[in-house]
């Protein structure tokens, strides 16, 4: 397991940050949304070990496309911070990668092998925020 959990962010103003979170003061997560619908946004709380008051708070900002749904939404934050966290044994940091928006779309199966042209790009939501307060 890595020591280190990487949540890299991005603002609606461009801005690029990461956050780095100590695996070892790892206490716990529980995933919300606030709002309804395509609107939603999702926050994840990873509280720490060393203080009940002490945690990141994690934002993943609206809005939810189909097929995803507000519970599924939760979910897959859940399961990604799930996945980083037995990610990269032995490694220092262990990225997050945000939940997947829209798959990637191969052109049509016609049986042929080898290799699959891509007509759509996968598409993954971004974290805007992720904040420790003491």
């Amino acid at each position: 397991m890595a020591k280190f959990l990487k949540v890299a962010t991005t603002s609606a103003a461009g801005v690029v940050g990461e956050t780095l979170i100590p695996i070892d003061q790892y206490g716990g997560m529980v995933a919300t949304n606030t709002l309804a619908g395509a609107n939603a946004i999702t926050t994840l709380v990873i509280t720490t070990s060393t203080s009940a008051t002490s945690l990141y708070t994690i934002i993943l900002s609206a809005p939810i496309a189909g097929p995803a749904t507000v519970a599924s939404r939760e979910a897959d934050m859940l399961a990604a911070f799930s996945a980083a966290l037995i990610a990269n044994p032995g490694g220092i940091v262990s990225t997050v990668v945000p939940p997947l928006t829209t798959a990637q779309a191969p052109v049509a199966q016609s049986g042929l092998q080898g290799r699959q042209p891509i007509t759509a790009q996968a598409v993954y939501n971004q974290f805007t925020s992720a904040v420790f307060t003491p």
